[in-house]
């Protein structure tokens, strides 16, 4: 039961990270000569959503189903939730890179990257922990 509950060590990272407010950065435009406004939303915010930066908020949103799924596996050992979840942080891996790639590495912050490491770490353990966490076939 221990060692099933250390895959659940980085979604858990990653969630609180989504939830602080340096998560997403948004740069909006000014007039010539004028400093950029810069604001800063966490990932579970819609406003980012609503600016058409909609990456944040679905990475959270699949952060957050792979946390409850990995949960639920640690409680009732059901490995087709083990194995959707493996599927889902790859997804979550892709959501959580697309803002660099639209919009530039300029748009990168501390917490973003952090969020990004910890979910390819979560997809990582969960990979290795997958080999071994296999029911045996077992010949009656």
């Amino acid at each position: 039961m221990k060692k099933r509950l250390l895959i659940l060590i980085f979604p858990a990272v990653a969630l609180v990270l989504e939830l602080l407010p340096k998560g997403v950065m948004m740069q909006f435009a000014v007039p010539p000569g004028e400093p950029p406004i810069i604001e800063y939303h966490p990932y579970f915010s819609l406003f980012p959503f609503g600016y058409g930066n909609f990456a944040p908020f679905l990475t959270a949103l699949v952060t957050l189903a792979v946390f409850v799924m990995l949960a639920v596996y640690c409680k009732n050992e059901n490995y087709t939730l083990l194995n959707r979840s493996k599927g889902f942080l790859c997804v979550g891996v892709l959501f959580s890179v697309i803002p660099f790639v639209l919009f530039g590495i300029k748009t990168l912050t501390l917490v973003g990257a952090l969020i990004t490491l910890s979910l390819a770490a979560g997809l990582l353990v969960l990979l290795f922990t997958k080999k071994s966490a296999e029911p045996q076939n077992i010949p009656r």
